[in-house]
This record gives C-alpha cells, sequence and structure tokens, in this order.
C-alpha cells in the first residue's frame, strides 16, 4: 500500500498528509483523490484498502523486505537518496532482510546499509527526477546486483485520458517532464 493508496481507500484527504514540498499542490492533489475514488467503484475501494502495508519474500535464499517507506512510518514518510547510513541502519534496525526495497520519492536509487542493499525503482507515471521514462529495478540474485533501468513508452493515451476526466494540470505535467511542478 502507497500513501496515495491510502488515502483513497480511507476517504481522507491528500493535503492533510503531504510533504510540506507539494503544498502548493494541496487542491489539485485533493481532487485527483476524489475523482480516482469516483473511478474506483466500490470493489476497488476495498481492494485498496486490503493492501498490505508491508511483504517480505525468500527467493535463492535472499531475503526481500518491501514497504512504501520504511517499518513503523507513515506512509507518507520520504526517505530521500541522499539520507545518511546511519539512518538508514536507524530506520532498518533489527529488520531481518537482505534486501530491502522502498519507493514513495519516485527518484530511483540504491544504497548500502552494512551488508543490505536498498533499492528503490523510481516511478512509471510520476517520475520525479526529471526523466519521463518508466523507471525500474531488476535484482540479480545470483550475482547479488542491481540494475536501475529506464524504459520509455508511449504516454499519449493516458495524457489525453487524464485531460479528459478533468484531472489536474500536475499529473499531466510528471508524465511530460518527470518533475512536479513548481505552479
Amino acid at each position: 500500500m502507497g500513501n496515495n493508496d491510502f488515502v483513497v481507500a480511507h476517504d481522507l484527504k491528500a493535503s492533510s498528509l503531504m510533504h510540506q514540498k507539494y503544498a502548493h499542490l494541496a487542491a489539485a492533489l485533493d481532487r485527483s483523490v476524489d475523482l480516482t475514488r469516483e473511478c474506483l467503484g466500490e470493489s476497488g475501494m476495498t481492494y485498496l484498502k486490503n493492501l498490505p502495508r508491508e511483504q517480505r519474500f525468500t527467493i535463492d535464499g535472499k531475503i526481500f523486505y518491501m514497504n512504501h517507506t520504511a517499518p513503523e512510518l507513515s506512509l507518507h514518510h520520504y526517505i530521500p537518496p541522499d539520507i545518511t547510513e546511519q539512518e538508514l541502519m536507524d530506520y532498518y534496525d533489527g529488520l531481518r532482510a537482505d534486501i530491502l526495497i522502498t519507493g514513495h520519492t519516485h527518484i530511483p536509487y540504491v544504497r548500502k546499509i552494512g551488508n543490505r542493499l536498498l533499492i528503490n525503482p523510481g516511478s512509471v507515471g510520476e517520475p520525479r527526477d526529471g526523466d519521463p521514462r518508466a523507471s525500474f529495478a531488476v535484482f540479480d540474485t545470483d550475482a547479488g546486483q542491481v540494475q536501475l533501468s529506464r524504459l520509455a513508452y508511449d504516454r499519449a493515451d493516458t495524457l489525453k485520458i487524464l485531460k479528459k476526466s478533468g484531472y489536474p494540470d500536475y499529473s499531466a505535467y510528471c508524465m511530460k517532464y518527470g518533475a512536479m511542478p513548481e505552479f
């Protein structure tokens, strides 16, 4: 479950929980949440409410832990690429996993935390690092290495649907330019 899943599923306003750096987009973010809620219907809302907050799994002897942010933190908490190693160690202290997967920043990065890897694969539809292509990560369990990759895709139909459906301009801006707007 991500922060937007949580807000939509629990009938909250995005503006009440968002990071201060996006305060200028409060009304637009709330409008997006309302439109999404209208599109989903009851079964979609139930699906979102039942999404797990975290996942744990093992592949080829490697233990993976996946969460939208860090354990025990709000789904709106950012773990930026430049966070200190000590802060990362504090967030994941006591967590038994070899590979940690996080998100929320929409910025791809890989960090070492002691003998563990922290992977943020970035974002497909709303990147925030200036590259509008889909961002993803591939982990090679044999080599113990991760590769961050980009894939160009045709966004034209999605952009048309966003506009026709009345979604705020910031959604299209992110998809076109790979960043959140300053307006």
